[in-house]
């Protein structure tokens, strides 16, 4: 790994759910870990939804191993403007590296 390519600040968040005070679930994300990671440019489109052309983006993101990281998760891309990311595959670089994902940005429905 060259030396300074985890250049990018990431937070990994997973889903809490909770109940509110009418009895209705409630999704909210809280930090599981923090991490410098190297994002790459995937591929970036356009697809339609509801009769409007809406942007879709997919990166590449390289980290340091962290245990416990699953698929449901998400990233918080911390050093661009908070960007929200879908982990879309995730996999293991070496005996426990490295963590290569494959993030999905997906527009708000």
């Amino acid at each position: 790994m060259a030396f300074g390519a985890f250049r990018e600040v990431i937070v990994i968040e997973h889903a809490v759910e909770s109940t509110n005070e009418t009895g209705e679930f409630i999704q909210t994300w809280e930090c599981f870990a923090s991490a410098r990671a190297e994002i790459r440019s995937l591929t970036y489109g356009q697809r339609a939804m509801m009769d409007q052309q809406v942007p879709t983006a997919s990166w590449q993101c390289r980290l340091r191993w962290i245990n416990g990281v699953r698929g449901k998760m998400r990233v918080r891309w911390a050093s661009n403007c908070d960007r929200i990311l879908n982990i879309s595959s995730m996999q293991e670089i070496g005996h426990k590296q490295y963590l290569q994902l494959v993030l999905e940005e997906r527009p708000e429905s």
